[in-house]
């Protein structure tokens, strides 16, 4: 009997093991989408704010006002940055470009303006708002002519778009298998218990009481495989930082990052656990025992 005994517990923790791991793997791929999606959006916003706007500046304007409208521009809820290009830095590198040659000496006078480089933010690069940015910009005192690439706002928009709608397709269709795969696990190992479910519904036990140990069982369960598939991860991401593409990727995962992910792997190994427990329970209690032994 204390063989059985044995035989028993040992194909328990086997299963139990299994099922661990089978919703450990499971969560680990979750996190590495969740990953590759932070670093898809930290790129395509990085991207967005190297696009810039070019303010060419009146000729009657002075250092000084030109000064004041740069603090004026940086302090706009839509500017990232902004930087200042006297009329001669802007002589000097055209000069650069063109080799010997010198516009100033040619015509008798430079004929560039001064001129600010606007980047914006991220968020407001979309093709709607650059028109409202466009509209207010052009009433500032000072600006003359405003010059940028509309249509390279709008690939580079169109892009990440594209990208990220194809990152939350993936992300979705990996959720769902992750459902489906905790909840067959937790399934199978609460089949392995049925008989005795229905041997507690025969005493009387409500049933709340025989889902509570079972529910408990499974989020533990849950809670394990998440810490294992975040360990994982952890490890993985060590073991590639010393590649030269993993570090130029580093600056897009932010700690808050991988803590927001960590956090829904948690929560997803924990919440479908107990959810497909209480299911998986609910239905044995209900089952006439007659079926329970066809099943």
């Amino acid at each position: 009997m204390s063989q059985k005994n044995k035989k028993r517990s040992s194909a328990f923790f086997h299963s139990r093991f299994l099922a661990i791991m089978s919703i450990a793997v499971v969560l680990f791929l979750l996190g590495t989408i969740g990953i590759i999606e932070f670093v898809g959006r930290g790129i395509g916003n990085s991207v967005r704010e190297d696009l810039s706007f070019n303010l060419l500046l009146s000729s009657d304007m002075d250092e000084t006002q030109a000064q004041e409208l740069q603090r004026q521009i940086a302090a706009t809820p839509f500017v990232k940055d902004v930087s200042y290009i006297s009329a001669d830095q802007a002589l000097e590198e055209m000069k650069k470009e063109l080799g010997e040659d010198d516009p100033a000496k040619m015509l008798g006078y430079n004929p560039l303006q001064a001129e600010m480089c606007v980047h914006l933010k991220a968020q407001y690069t979309h093709p709607d708002s650059l028109k409202t940015i466009d509209s207010a910009i052009r009433t500032w005192n000072g600006v003359d002519n405003l010059e940028y690439r509309a249509d390279m706002f709008d690939i580079v928009h169109r892009n990440t778009r594209r990208i990220g709608l194809v990152l939350l397709a993936l992300s979705a269709l990996l959720l769902l298998i992750s459902y489906i795969q905790i909840n067959n696990t937790t399934r199978l190992l609460i089949y392995s218990k049925r008989f005795s479910i229905r041997t507690m519904t025969l005493v009387g036990a409500t049933p709340r009481f025989i889902r509570k140990p079972f529910v408990r069982y499974s989020m533990l369960n849950g809670l394990v495989a998440a810490l294992l598939a975040i360990l994982l991860l952890g490890i993985a991401l060590y073991a590639t930082d010393e590649y030269a593409f993993n570090r130029s990727l580093r600056p897009f995962l932010t700690m808050e990052n991988l803590l927001t992910i960590a956090g829904g792997m948690l929560l997803v190994g924990i919440l479908i656990s107990a959810f497909s427990a209480r299911a998986a329970t609910n239905k044995y209690i209900r089952m006439d025992g007659g079926k329970m032994h066809l099943v």
